[in-house]
């Protein structure tokens, strides 16, 4: 259990950073409209990026809080035996069947981020991406694409 929620914190840290550089990206698309002149400055796209760094910013709290509550739990349980990893270990094996692997991403079951079994294989992204079109859910083929982006570009 213990590696279990060191991941989760880890997730979330990394969650808070991504939401800062959204947060960053927003802010730079709001001076970028500051220095139109009064008439051509165009509203909804400010209000649409102030919205959206509230709604991140108030993620990444309550993911910092999530951090700091878990990082407390390790600490006052360290030597109890409810973080022991031999038991969690049989409850993190995955499937090698990559279609019920395929089932359980698309399903929201199981994140397709860096830590995804199948991250780096381009046939079961092509196949993610190929569902995805499939069904008209865009927003989500852009959202993969941009996962892909970030974890290849960090490395």
């Amino acid at each position: 259990m213990k590696l279990l929620i060191e991941r989760t914190i880890e997730l979330l840290k990394m969650q808070v950073k991504e939401n800062l550089q959204l947060i960053n990206q927003n802010q730079s698309r709001l001076l970028e409209i500051m220095k139109q002149p009064v008439k051509s400055r165009k509203k909804k796209v400010y209000d649409e990026c102030y919205e959206a760094n509230m709604r991140l910013l108030g993620e990444n709290n309550d993911f910092i809080t999530m951090q700091l509550n878990l990082i407390d739990f390790l600490e006052k349980y360290k030597d109890s035996e409810i973080l022991s990893d031999e038991v969690t270990e049989e409850y993190l094996e995955l499937p090698e069947d990559e279609n019920v692997i395929f089932s359980m991403t698309v399903e929201g079951e199981l994140k397709f981020d860096n830590h995804h079994p199948l991250f780096s294989s381009n046939e079961f992204f092509n196949k993610l991406i190929s569902y995805y079109s499939s069904i008209e859910a865009y927003e989500k083929c852009s959202e993969l694409f941009q996962t892909r982006k970030t974890a290849f570009s960090s490395k």
